[in-house]
C-alpha cells in the first residue's frame, strides 16, 4: 500500500514538472499550488498517529499541535498568494492579450523601445 509520504512526494513532483514544463502563468499558478498542496501532506502524514491530542486530562504522551498549527498557516498563505498571482494574471492578460511568460516577456520589451 502507499503511504501518505509517498503521495505527497509525487504531488509535489508533479507540481514541479508542471511549473518547469509549461510556460503558462495558470499552470505556472497551478504547479505552485501542487507543490503547497504535497508539502502540506507531507507534514500532516508524517505525525505519529498513535499520540493523544493535548485537549483536556489527558496522561501520557501527547501530540505537538505546532505542524498542525504551522501547515493551517501555510494552507491560508497559499491560498492568498493564489489569489494574488491569479489577480496579477488577469492585468498582465488584459495588457498584452496571452497568458505565455514568453510572449509577454518580449511584448514587454517591444513597449520599452
Amino acid at each position: 500500500m502507499i503511504s501518505g509520504e509517498a503521495v505527497a512526494v509525487i504531488i509535489f513532483m508533479i507540481g514541479c514538472y508542471t511549473i518547469m514544463a509549461r510556460r503558462d502563468i495558470v499552470r505556472t499558478t497551478i504547479g505552485t499550488g501542487l507543490m503547497t498542496g504535497g508539502v502540506v501532506l507531507y507534514f500532516l502524514t508524517s505525525g505519529e498517529e498513535y499520540l493523544h491530542p493535548p485537549i483536556g486530562k489527558v496522561t501520557g504522551v501527547v501530540a505537538d499541535p505546532l505542524p498542525q498549527a504551522l501547515m493551517i498557516t501555510n494552507i491560508i498563505i497559499g491560498v492568498a498568494s493564489t489569489a494574488v498571482a491569479l489577480g496579477i494574471f488577469i492585468k498582465l492578460y488584459q495588457k498584452y492579450g496571452t497568458a505565455r511568460w514568453d510572449t509577454i516577456h518580449k511584448k514587454h520589451l517591444e513597449e520599452e523601445i
